[in-house]
Order: C-alpha cells, then sequence, then structure tokens
C-alpha cells in the first residue's frame, strides 16, 4: 500500500484503497479495521473500503462500527450460490434482501453503502458452457431487485471488465449480457433516483444472538418474503453494538444509544420475526425504544423474552404453556376500514403456543377463543403481537395483517401510502413520498405476466388524483372511487407509476 501511495499520491483520481481480502463472518471485522487505521495513517482524506459476504447478518453491524472504514460493498452471492461447490442457488430477489442489510448497517453509522450485481454465470446461469457471463435474465433481475434497496449510494457490477467487455470480443452471445447491463442500469436509475431514494418505516431488525446464521434463512428470509406477498416494502436493520463494545472478543452488554436515537427520530416500526428472546444489549435497546414511543410488531410463534423486562407487561400477554392445534382467526375488534369484526380467516390446522392476553387489547382469536393479534400500549409506545409466522400470516389473513401493519405505522404519524395487492414472494417493490403524492415500482420476478392493484390509501386527496407511468410518462385513467387502478407487469419486468395531485400536471 505504501508503494502504491508513494507512487500516485500526486494524483487527483487517488481517492483511497479497497482491500480485495474477502470474508463472512464477524471474525473478519479486526482486518478490516486495521487496514482502514493504516489507509487513514496515510492520509486522513483517504476513503478506505471492502466488500464482505454477510452469511453472518452481524457483520454488516459490526463493519458499521469500525469508524475509519468508509464504504462498504455487501456482496449479494446470488449468481455466485450456484457454484458447484455451494449451491444454495438463491432466487434474484435475494439481492434486494442481502443489499438492504447493508444499507440498513449504513443507516445506523452513516457509512457509504454501495450495492451489488454479479455479471458472471455457473452452470445453468450461463448461455453457454464457454461463456463466463451470466444471462440477460439473471442480470437484469438483479438489477432490478437492487433497485428497490432504500437509500444506497450506489450499484457495482462484478465484474463488467472481464465477464462482459472481455469476452464480447470473441463470443456474440454476451452481446445479449451487456444489453442486459443497459437496460437494467436505465431502470436502475428511474427506480433508485425517484422511488427508493428515502429508507421505508418499516424494517426488519436482526438482534444480537450466537444463532443468528442459522435464524437468517430459517425465519428472517421467509419473513422478509411475507412481506413481498403483502405488497409491504420493508428494510433490514443489523445489531450495532455500542462503539465501545465493537471490538472482539468484547461481549456487549449495554445499548447503543445512538441507535435508539436514530430509530426513534426516524420513526421506524421494528419488525421482529419468530425472535425468541434477547441478550441484554437488545433487551434493554428494545425496552427503551418502545417506552419512548417506540412501535414494533412481533410475528410469532415465538415471542421474545428479555433479560430487562417482563415479556406480559411488555407484549400484553403470554403462554399458557400448551400447544394447540388451531383451524381459524376471528377478528373481535377491527383496527381500520379493511376487515370488520366478526371476519374468518381459515388455517391450515397450524400447532401453536396457546397464548392469552395481560392487558393488551385482543384484535383477534383463533377458533378456540385464545388471542392471536394482540396490541398492547407500553409507556409512549405500542407493541402488536401477531402469534402465527410472518409467512402463515400473509397466506391465509393478508388483509387483516396488512390492517394490522397501517394502524402500527399509523400510530408513529407517518402512515402507509397505497397498498399493492396481488404481489407474491417473487416479486420486489419500492414506494417513495413525493410533495403532490407518492411514487412506487413493483417487480416481477415470475416468468408470467401478473396483475397487481394499485390503492391509494385515505391519507391522500384521491378525487383530485390521477396516475403517471414513470417510463411512457402516459397517464393513467380508472373510474373506480378510490383512484385505484390494476396494471400488468410483465414477466422479469417491472412497472414504475407515480400518484399524484391533478394541480401537479
Amino acid at each position: 500500500m505504501e508503494e502504491m501511495y508513494a507512487l500516485y499520491k500526486h494524483h487527483p483520481s487517488l481517492a483511497g484503497f479497497y482491500s480485495y481480502q474477502e470474508g463472512s463472518g464477524t471474525y473478519y471485522v479486526p482486518y478490516v479495521r486495521e487496514f482502514s487505521e493504516h489507509v487513514k495513517s496515510l492520509d486522513a482524506n483517504l476513503l478506505a473500503a471492502c466488500a464482505p459476504h454477510i452469511d453472518d447478518p452481524l457483520l454488516a453491524g459490526y463493519l458499521s462500527t469500525v469508524e475509519e472504514l468508509d464504504i462498504i460493498i455487501y456482496q449479494a452471492g446470488v449468481m455466485a450460490s450456484y457454484r458447484t461447490d455451494n449451491r444454495k442457488k438463491y432466487p434474484l430477489r435475494r439481492v434486494k434482501d442481502f443489499c438492504a442489510l447493508g444499507a440498513g448497517a449504513k443507516r445506523l453509522q452513516n457509512k457509504i453503502a454501495i450495492l451489488h450485481v454479479e455479471l458472471f454465470g455457473y452452470l445453468e446461469n450461463r448461455p453457454n458452457p464457454d461463456i463466463v457471463a451470466a444471462s440477460y435474465d439473471n442480470i437484469y433481475g438483479q438489477i432490478l431487485s437492487a433497485a428497490t434497496v432504500t437509500d444506497a449510494d450506489g450499484i457495482s457490477l462484478f465484474s463488467y471488465h472481464a465477464h462482459i467487455y472481455l469476452p464480447l470480443k470473441k463470443y456474440a452471445q454476451v452481446a445479449r449480457s451487456r444489453q442486459a447491463v443497459v437496460d437494467g442500469l436505465k431502470a436502475f436509475e428511474l427506480i433508485a433516483l425517484q422511488v427508493s431514494c428515502e429508507p421505508n418505516r418499516i424494517a426488519v431488525y436482526f438482534p444480537y444472538s450466537d444463532w443468528i446464521i442459522e435464524r437468517w434463512p430459517n425465519y428472517f428470509l421467509p419473513a422478509l418474503d411475507a412481506f413481498r406477498a403483502l405488497g409491504v416494502p420493508a428494510d433490514v436493520l443489523p445489531y450495532a453494538p455500542p462503539l465501545e463494545e465493537s471490538i472482539y472478543p468484547y461481549y456487549p452488554l449495554h445499548m447503543n444509544q445512538d441507535v435508539l436515537a436514530r430509530l426513534l427520530k426516524e420513526r421506524t416500526v421494528l419488525v421482529l420475526p419468530n425472535v425468541s428472546g434477547f441478550q441484554q444489549t437488545d433487551s434493554d435497546l428494545i425496552k427503551a425504544f418502545v417506552e419512548q414511543g417506540g412501535v414494533i410488531v412481533a410475528f410469532g410463534p415465538q415471542i421474545p423474552m428479555g433479560r430487562s423486562y417482563e415479556r406480559k407487561e411488555l407484549f400484553g400477554g403470554d403462554e399458557t404453556g400448551g400447544t394447540r392445534t388451531h383451524s381459524a382467526v376471528v377478528v373481535k375488534d377491527a383496527v381500520g376500514d379493511r376487515v370488520e369484526a366478526g371476519s374468518h380467516f381459515a388455517l391450515s390446522r397450524i400447532q401453536l403456543p396457546s397464548w392469552t392476553a395481560n392487558g393488551a387489547r385482543v384484535i383477534a382469536t383463533f377458533e378456540d377463543g385464545s388471542a392471536a393479534i394482540t396490541l398492547n400500549k407500553y409507556g409512549q409506545g405500542m407493541i402488536v403481537t401477531i402469534i402465527p409466522d410472518a409467512w402463515t400470516a400473509a397466506q391465509h389473513m393478508p388483509e387483516l395483517v396488512r390492517e394490522t401493519i397501517e394502524r402500527a405505522m399509523s400510530s408513529t404519524g407517518v402512515a402507509p401510502l397505497v397498498d399493492i395487492v396481488g404481489t407474491n414472494e417473487k416479486t420486489d417493490m419500492a414506494v417513495g413520498r413525493t410533495p403532490e403524492g407518492f411514487r412506487v415500482a413493483v417487480i416481477n420476478h415470475n416468468s408470467g405476466e401478473m396483475e397487481v392493484m394499485l390503492r391509494p390509501l385515505k391519507t391522500l386527496d384521491v378525487r383530485a388524483s390521477g396516475w403517471v407511468d414513470l417510463v411512457s410518462r402516459n397517464k393513467l385513467e380508472t373510474s373506480t372511487a378510490d383512484r385505484s387502478i390494476r396494471v400488468k407487469i410483465p414477466g422479469r419486468g417491472f412497472r414504475a407509476l407515480e400518484f399524484r395531485r391533478a394541480s401537479a400536471d
């Protein structure tokens, strides 16, 4: 590094140094800290960058605490998951999930977060065995998924020169892969700059845990797919320790006060998907967050126990000690106008721990009268508890879950803007607020065309508003009183629309 710096320090193009060493766990953090400190020792104005894998979600949060590190390129690893020695075969939508984890860490500590798309392919993802470049659909779909990540600072393509530029001189088929980059970046510019430019107000939270690596694919990824099926764009926020407790092997004990302040300021609703319990650091954070006005949506079947709170007080209920088989959910106390009291939602005889309310408002019960959804006020904040897991809830009672989420978000003063109905887990979406309304983008990763309904919520004056296609700039007509519109999205494509007051035209 010293030799490179001595050769090029006079040139204005030298912005900093990037470490090609990769890592996938928190063991990687000490190396990155040492590397970044060395970069700053040469010149405090140089930038330090790294590109980790994030098989361990805690790595994202811990890297965010390295003060000398400026730029983090979190590798999506979707194409790499088709390697012969790593056949996880992640779907294209996982680009959004992995990159959102990195962007969430950036929010906690003000880092520069660069999204990551892989242009190479393995086996079935190549146009032919002699070409390293991935196929058109794989490249284009990755870029579309990345475009829906909120509040990112750019995108990296690994690697255009090696996988597109050079092979194109020999193989004409690579021209199709190159066109995917061109088309993808055009769509990325539209979506990232006009729709997904600000953080979502609801985010899945990854707590500190020794077993978080197992929970990531088993509980958190299905929860993110559940939000896709609900048509609710959600961010990802990883745990970040206090700076003074961030150096391994130090065991974090205290909450990160900076994270607490940021969550409260941004009025972020936190989602806890099947989290069984917290270490002291998160127990204190979650309790303080709710006490000071924060809002949480907790999905079961495990509702987190803590070290600094009583679960029956914070969540307003507790397990009775038994497990029962349930066939239906019945609405007892509606919290909106999507579903009415008395509405039934069938379940496929799922076994869940029996739950009883302890001061919480019961929104819905199972067929046997035990609590299924509760709303509990604690301090200045609120917790919504949904006993079924997120995926089951989204599949069997989507309107009830949407209504409950809207109630949670509205309590923070920032209500959702639109219902996106008709999506499934093979989609990505983004919604952005504008001075005159909102914009929405929906990515269809399915092979066939799909139809979705976009339904503006009552927070806007829908009578004097209309829809505009952001790609064609054409106005779209709808005759519905609530100004909802049905749009068809091509397979492996996207639609981006704006809903705005007529006076803005």
